[in-house]
């Protein structure tokens, strides 16, 4: 796929305004056509494709996958409508990138993967820091640290947003904020299965999280210990320190979409920080990010394009097996805190 990836977008919220942009003023146009644009409101769709000058506009997902002129599909909506939607756009014969989480839990995530592998499409669950410059840096400096032996993540940030809270959306914690947390200790970790997870946290009245503490272990030798937690109440340093046997890794605030990283080798007490700074918008750029550092967006779209280039059907940096770990110890997480949700009963 020499030409321009041809996206299809599901939805106008704040991270699909997100992403467009990042896509609109970081990436070459040669590279990426934004084509089409569907909401369940044909009113939104429309003020959303007349910001982005986006050709295209459909009421609902269901015209716009059967858009032959899309390669590509990226759902950006609620959480409890990912599955259905990815499902209905890879049973249409769509790549897709599809936000997190793909699925409410481990079944509807490895039905999607499944399903995409049947069709022979791509599907990528769009865990963006993945793809970061600064996730680069943490990849290639990994080993040089020694063993890792203990990892902190943490993200806490003061959520007012309903969506967060209610049940019936797929609220907590887990899902919108440990999903970045899990998937830190499965990079760092480099895919090996925790042996055990512990954790505790408190729930709103709705059954949702409103935050967790969660230890992982690693190795049944003397292995690596992994500590995550999420809070929707306070704000957390939302930093991931790497303590290694010789050496250790800090991402900087927000980690989870980082320009920066502390490094310091024991050894010569070397110490340094890494910076990756992301693009900004133009001064005179009409458009605006909602969410901080979300330029960052553009390098997932472009590993989409290059993943697609290549003829993979799955990400070599998010692999399915990555996907479905992630899914794995975030369902283990929510459950062993009391968070069932409606869907867990459907499949």
């Amino acid at each position: 796929m020499s030409s321009a990836l041809r996206w299809g977008i599901v939805s106008t919220g704040k991270i699909a305004n997100d992403f467009v942009t990042a896509i609109k003023n970081v990436l070459n146009p040669l590279d990426h056509s934004i084509i089409a644009v569907s909401s369940r409101s044909i009113s939104t769709a429309r003020k959303f494709a007349e910001r982005f000058s986006i050709p295209k506009v459909y009421e609902g997902i269901e015209d716009l996958i059967q858009d032959n002129e899309i390669d590509v599909v990226y759902i950006a909506s609620l959480n409890i409508e990912h599955y259905g939607m990815a499902k209905a756009a890879i049973e249409a014969g769509k790549n897709v990138l599809c936000e997190k989480p793909m699925g409410m839990n481990l079944k509807m995530t490895e039905s999607l993967i499944n399903l995409a592998k049947e069709k022979n499409v791509f599907l990528m669950e769009a865990i963006w820091s993945r793809f970061l410059p600064s996730y680069s840096v943490l990849r290639s400096h990994l080993d040089s640290i020694g063993e890792v032996k203990y990892v902190l993540v943490e993200f806490g940030r003061k959520i007012y947003n309903e969506r967060i809270r209610r049940m019936d959306l797929g609220g907590g914690t887990v899902l919108d904020l440990g999903v970045y947390c899990v998937q830190f200790l499965n990079l760092v970790f480099k895919g090996e299965e925790p042996i055990e997870i512990l954790t505790t946290g408190s729930l709103n009245s709705e059954g949702t999280d409103k935050n967790i503490s969660s230890i992982f272990k690693y190795g049944l030798n003397g292995g690596g210990i992994g500590i995550i937690s999420t809070h929707s109440e306070i704000n957390l340093p939302c930093e991931a320190k790497v303590i290694g046997s010789k050496g250790s890794l800090t991402v900087k605030f927000p980690f989870w979409a980082s320009e920066n990283i502390e490094y310091k080798l024991e050894s010569g007490n070397h110490s340094e920080l890494i910076e990756n700074p992301l693009p900004v918008l133009p001064k005179n750029s009409n458009h605006y990010y909602n969410f901080v550092n979300s330029a960052g967006l553009a390098f997932e779209a472009q590993h989409v394009k290059e993943c697609l280039d290549k003829g993979l059907k799955e990400s070599p940096l998010l692999s399915f097996t990555d996907i479905t770990q992630i899914s794995k110890c975030m369902e283990k997480i929510r459950k062993d805190v009391g968070v069932v949700y409606p869907q867990d009963s459907e499949l």
